[in-house]
């Protein structure tokens, strides 16, 4: 196992560790709070239907998976597609240029 778990996940929303290694609901809402945290601009302007950014990262993954119409029955969000999507999309590049990490992390590590 890698440790700490937080570079396991960096890996896995890279795609460096294989998709089976981890749950995509579970990758999809550490990447979604990197996102939010990081890189809001960016997820605005791939989702432009997110009027208003949200703080949780459950939060965004729903709201894409509603807009993009990933509904199961009775119109609950499809979340395991929606975070599959979400980290594809991420992977692609087409969210935007992602620093997964950077020297600041590096830093505040050695601290």
């Amino acid at each position: 196992m890698i440790e700490p778990r937080e570079k396991a996940y960096l890996l896995a929303v890279s795609g460096a560790i294989s998709d089976t290694a981890f749950d995509y609901g579970d990758i999809a809402f550490f990447a979604a709070g990197l996102l939010i945290k990081r890189y809001p601009h960016l997820l605005k302007e791939r989702y432009p239907f997110l009027e208003i950014l949200p703080d949780d990262p459950a939060v965004l993954i729903e709201d894409i998976g509603l807009k993009r119409g990933y509904l199961k029955k009775g119109g609950l969000v499809d979340f395991q597609k929606a975070s599959e999507i979400l980290i594809r999309e991420l992977r692609a590049g087409k969210i935007g240029k992602i620093s997964f990490e950077t020297p600041r992390d590096y830093e505040n590590e050695a601290l």
